[in-house]
């Protein structure tokens, strides 16, 4: 039986025991999972034939997603855990950027560079990897808050939990359709891209009216729980 208070018990939803040593795990496991997440995309990112998984996962609503589905699987803690998962994410991005040889460059300290050009020895630009790495950290720890917040929100059977469980869906929508595809649509669009686009945008707006037409359903079967408009 679904309760029919406005907002669920945490413990109703979280994966993550409160027992210590089982939260540190789960907590360990997540962010193993980030650092997977991180290098997967990256891989995506430079292989052709994964360009459609690319164009989903490599985007900013994934990583905003991430965060928030670690947010609603955690009881304690969970800006903390957020912060944590996404930091490992962003590390698992550039560990697979410099593996892949994306901040390898030629070495023009070295006299072979000029006496044998085309056997010319390499170098891994290590200040870029770690300017790029440290704004990104930065943006993760920055961005773990809101997106705490979002995950708890969404147990919410009352509208701001309407409102949290559409920010995934929605949000994916409008960067595919605002920020992506005309970009992409500038200049000679790839049409495998641009069909990667109105999928996920189309995908999007269709699951935030699913959401939004349950959301109707549950008010008119449970008197007691507030309406949007009496909410808002």
């Amino acid at each position: 039986m679904m309760p029919t208070s406005s907002k669920l018990r945490r413990s109703d939803f979280s994966l993550v025991s409160t027992t210590p040593v089982r939260i540190v795990g789960t907590s360990v496991a997540l962010a193993v999972a980030g650092l997977i997440f991180g290098a997967l995309v990256s891989a995506a990112n430079h292989s052709p034939g994964l360009l459609v998984a690319s164009k989903v996962v490599g985007v900013g609503w994934s990583w905003a997603a991430l965060g928030i589905i670690v947010a609603l699987a955690t009881k304690r803690r969970p800006t903390a855990i957020v912060a944590s998962v996404l930091v490992a994410a962003v590390a698992g991005y550039y560990i697979s950027e410099v593996s892949i040889g994306v901040y390898t460059t030629i070495n023009f300290d070295s006299p072979l560079t000029y006496i044998d050009p085309a056997n010319a020895p390499q170098v891994v630009l290590w200040s870029g990897v770690l300017v790029d790495f440290t704004a990104w950290t930065a943006v993760a720890i920055l961005v773990s808050h809101p997106l705490a917040i979002i995950g708890a929100a969404t147990a919410r059977l009352d509208a701001w939990g309407l409102v949290a469980r559409m920010v995934i869906p929605i949000g994916a929508s409008t960067e595919m359709l605002i920020l992506k595809l005309p970009f992409e649509l500038a200049v000679q669009p790839n049409l495998t891209t641009v069909r990667t686009y109105l999928s996920v945008a189309i995908v999007g707006l269709g699951a935030a009216a699913i959401l939004y037409l349950l959301h109707l359903r549950y008010i008119r079967t449970h008197a007691d729980t507030p309406s949007i408009t009496d909410v808002l």
